[in-house]
């Protein structure tokens, strides 16, 4: 079975599945290291226990519940001892592709059977966890790549857990990219507002992310003196989520951005 919303171009070449064989704000890694590469922990988690061959009850290579079990391993992987940036981002680039490739055959084997819902959405969260470290890496290409599955899986998947997790990774890319470069490049925030909004609008019962997301796009614009962004995450943040403990803190929003940007004039005695 083929996926056929998933960027099929890179599917179709640049992931084979010959890569199923071996073995990237803040973000951590495919590998589960943190986005500055210092941290090395990570989760152990996984659907369908872990897979060996000396198993009886390890699930049969190929079949989905193996594939997710074979992400977790590429996960658990140790990173080379090097100091060599260069060699760790193409170290973390093949596992991510790896991943991809896998997370792709969950999907393709899944998407159609209501009964493997669980496992489709964790395919869909470890294809797009790889796409967002790749596209953290800074290739545009990757970035694209990333924006093409979220739209895919929302225009496929309306409302649904696959389609919050897709888009909340494109959130993410905004964010960490907002909170890298919103100095140099202030329309990352702007695309951050845009995003924390877009998935507050989609997904309504995700409270707690769609609130989190929308303060935190809200602050970072109203810092960066971006009133347009920051009054329509707060009015979003009030409207939606009126009961949110964070809904509080736009109270005062509207006074303070009618503020941003005025000249002050002081009265005193002259000199």
């Amino acid at each position: 079975m083929k996926s056929i919303w998933i960027h099929g171009a890179l599917l179709a070449s640049a992931v084979s599945l010959s890569l199923l064989s071996g073995c990237g704000g803040s973000a951590t890694d495919s590998d589960g290291s943190a986005a500055n590469g210092e941290s090395r922990s990570l989760p152990t988690a996984s659907i369908g226990g872990p897979s060996s061959a000396k198993d009886p009850q390890a699930p049969a290579p190929g079949t989905p519940e193996w594939s997710l079990d074979e992400i977790l391993r590429i996960r658990k992987e140790s990173l080379p001892d090097t100091s060599d940036v260069e060699k760790l981002a193409a170290v973390r680039k093949e596992r991510n592709d790896k991943i991809l490739a896998l997370a792709t055959s969950v999907i393709a084997a899944t998407h159609k059977q209501p009964e493997h819902e669980e496992m489709f959405v964790a395919g869909v969260h470890q294809l797009m966890e790889a796409r967002l470290q790749l596209a953290l890496q800074g290739n545009r290409e990757d970035i694209d790549a990333l924006y093409s599955d979220a739209d895919s899986l929302q225009q496929k998947f309306p409302k649904s857990k696959a389609a919050a997790e897709a888009v909340f990774a494109r959130v993410r890319v905004a964010h960490t990219n907002a909170q890298l470069y919103a100095a140099q490049e202030p329309r990352w925030l702007q695309e951050f507002a845009r995003q924390a909004r877009t998935f507050a609008a989609e997904f309504p019962n995700e409270e707690t992310r769609s609130a989190m997301l929308l303060h935190a796009a809200a602050r970072s614009c109203e810092l960066h003196l971006l009133v347009n962004e920051a009054a329509g995450c707060y009015a979003d943040l009030s409207k939606a989520f009126p009961e949110h403990q964070l809904a509080s803190q736009a109270v005062g929003a509207p006074r303070r951005l009618e503020l941003k940007g005025q000249v002050v004039e002081l009265a005193g005695p002259a000199r």
